[in-house]
Order: C-alpha cells, then sequence, then structure tokens
C-alpha cells in the first residue's frame, strides 16, 4: 500500500517529468542521428582512370541509395579544399591502373571503414558484371535477362533490424540517465525530510527503501520501454541493473547527509559520463570505469560478471551497515 502512494507522489513531481522529457527526447535523437541519412556521411570522388569500368562504378556510387552521398570532383584540390572545411567527411581517389587502386582521404576514421567496404562491394560488383559478360560473350540486354533468370536462385537477406544503421549510444546514454534520475530521488528524499518528521518516525525509517524503490520502479519502467523499443536489450540483465541501483541509493541513504550529497552526486554523475568512452578501450586504467555503475552494465553485455560483483559487493555493504546499526540499537 505504501509502495502505491509513493508511486502515485513521484508521478505528481517534477522528477517523473524529467525523466518523461529525457525518455522523449533519446527516443528523438536515436531516431534522427543515423547513417541511413544520406546527408550525414558524404564523400568525394575523383576517377583518375577515366575508363569505361571506372565510369560504370563512380555512376554507380552517384546514384546510390544508402548510408553515403558521394559527390564527384574533377580535381583533388577542390576535395581537399571541401574536406579541410568539413564539407565533406572522406575523400577517395579511383585509381584502377595503379598497385592500389583507391586512395583515400580523411581526418577520422570513425566510419572510414564502412566508406572503404562499400566502395569495394560496388567495384566487386561491376568487376564481376564485366567479367561475366565477356566470359560468355553477351551484349547489355541479354546479361539482364541472365541476370534475372538466376538472381532467384541466390542468397537473399532480410535485414529484420530497421535501426541497424543508428549511431547515436542509445544504450550507454540511458544507462548513464537511469543511474543519475534514479540518484535525483535520494535529493527528494533529503527535502521531504527535512520538511517532515516522517522519516524521523519508527514507520518512516522503515517505508525509507520503499519510497526510494517506487521511484526506481517508475523510471526503469519507462526507459524499459524506450530500449525495447529500438533495441533488444537482455532483461535479466537490466532487472540486475536496477537491483543494483536501488541498493546502491540505500547505501548513500545510510552514509551520507544531505549536505555531502549535494557535493557527492554531481562529482560522480559527471566521472560517470566521462568514463563512458573509456569502458571499451583496453588499457591500465580502463577498469576503473567499471568503479560506476552504468559502465558496469554496459560492460555486462558482454559478460554478466560485471554485474554479479557489484551486486555482491552492494548487498554485503549494505548488511554490514544494516547489522551495525542493529548492534547500535541493541546497546541503547
Amino acid at each position: 500500500m505504501k509502495l502505491l502512494i509513493f508511486m502515485k507522489r513521484y508521478l505528481k513531481s517534477k522528477l517523473f517529468y524529467l525523466s518523461l522529457l529525457c525518455v522523449f527526447v533519446l527516443a528523438f535523437l536515436y531516431t534522427t542521428v543515423d547513417l541511413n541519412s544520406s546527408d550525414n556521411l558524404k564523400i568525394g570522388i575523383i576517377d583518375k582512370t577515366d575508363n569505361c569500368l571506372s565510369q560504370n562504378l563512380i555512376d554507380k556510387l552517384l546514384t546510390s541509395s544508402g548510408y553515403f552521398k558521394y559527390i564527384k570532383y574533377s580535381n583533388e584540390e577542390n576535395l581537399l579544399q571541401d574536406l579541410k572545411s568539413e564539407n565533406i567527411n572522406y575523400g577517395f581517389e579511383i585509381d584502377l591502373n595503379s598497385d592500389g587502386k583507391f586512395i583515400q582521404y580523411s581526418f577520422d576514421d570513425n566510419f572510414s571503414g564502412i566508406a572503404r567496404e562499400d566502395i569495394y562491394s560496388n567495384y566487386f560488383e561491376i568487376t564481376t558484371s564485366e567479367y561475366t559478360k565477356n566470359l560468355l560473350k553477351l551484349d547489355e540486354q541479354k546479361y539482364k535477362t541472365l541476370y534475372d533468370k538466376y538472381i532467384k536462385q541466390t542468397f537473399s537477406f532480410n535485414y529484420e533490424d530497421k535501426f541497424s544503421g543508428k549511431v547515436f549510444p542509445l544504450f550507454e546514454t540511458s544507462s548513464l540517465l537511469i543511474l543519475a534520475l534514479n540518484t535525483l530521488t535520494i535529493y527528494d528524499y533529503f527535502i521531504l525530510e527535512s520538511n517532515s518528521k516522517y522519516f524521523q518516525t519508527v514507520n518512516g525509517r522503515k517505508n525509507k527503501s520503499i519510497f526510494i524503490l517506487a521511484a526506481i520502479l517508475i523510471n526503469s519502467g519507462l526507459f524499459l520501454i524506450l530500449l525495447k523499443h529500438f533495441i533488444d536489450i537482455d532483461i535479466k540483465k537490466y532487472l540486475l541493473y536496477i537491483i543494483c541501483i536501488y541498493l546502491y541509493e540505500l547505501l548513500l541513504i545510510k552514509l551520507l547527509s544531505r549536505k555531502y550529497f549535494l557535493i557527492y552526486m554531481p562529482l560522480t554523475i559527471l566521472l560517470s559520463m566521462i568514463s563512458i568512452t573509456a569502458v571499451n578501450i583496453k588499457t591500465s586504467y580502463s577498469y576503473l570505469a567499471l568503479l560506476f555503475l552504468n559502465n558496469c552494465y554496459t560492460k555486462s553485455q558482454s559478460s554478466i560478471i560485471y554485474l554479479i560483483i557489484p551486486l555482491i559487493i552492494l548487498s554485503v555493504l549494505n548488511l554490514t551497515i544494516n547489522l551495525c546499526h542493529y548492534r547500535n540499537d541493541g546497546n541503547l
């Protein structure tokens, strides 16, 4: 009954609307920031070969509709100028007579591998079609007839994941926001504690954990809907993460006063945000990122042990503090 009362209170609070706003903003960013928009990644191309094969390749690239938008340049100078001014993301020089065949110009490697593969696959398709025509001595019409006949017998792939081209880090951002928003619940608790004597009573002290749980259930429910709609997540790992957050918040309430919490909260959230980029980098310092629960959840996608360990540690710490309080109360 108390849980429902606290949940109802949270639904009327500003924190709930903040959580709701975060969910909608993440959904908007995830659906708009992607690779499927051809305006996201622009690639400049120069034809240094100027023969039938290179012309066919460039025509195919210019008319393709996919992750990249190809722009043809007449000279290297204009391409490099647009690359420096960031009008294009990458540049490729196509010289089929040389050993290299493709020369890449770029200032970063974020999606350069994908860009190379896109050009290579188109080049392979062009060369195989030309080879087939020459081998079987087919003109364009006969080749098309043959292609249409046998294409049905080849393998085809259905990409069921409609969000496969997304580049916005929804999972990592959601992990951080779930932790941050639920940590704000503790501040809400401290405000309520200072304005009311309820949590100073025996009943109130018993219901601290229920107060925290009510907010966590609502926030985790909102983000679960978001994550399940857009990406495939493991429910068991998600529940373990929520339990870890719950134990973590109980620990903070027991150890920190309102004054120290106001120092601790922004500092840890800032460090959690900074450490996101380090969690998947293999260095001697990368394991420091696992001091933060959101990174443990991110890392748990490779192994659940990254959630089991903090779960055990937090459980032991909570149990130890409860036993200490019990003994102190007994001595009194």
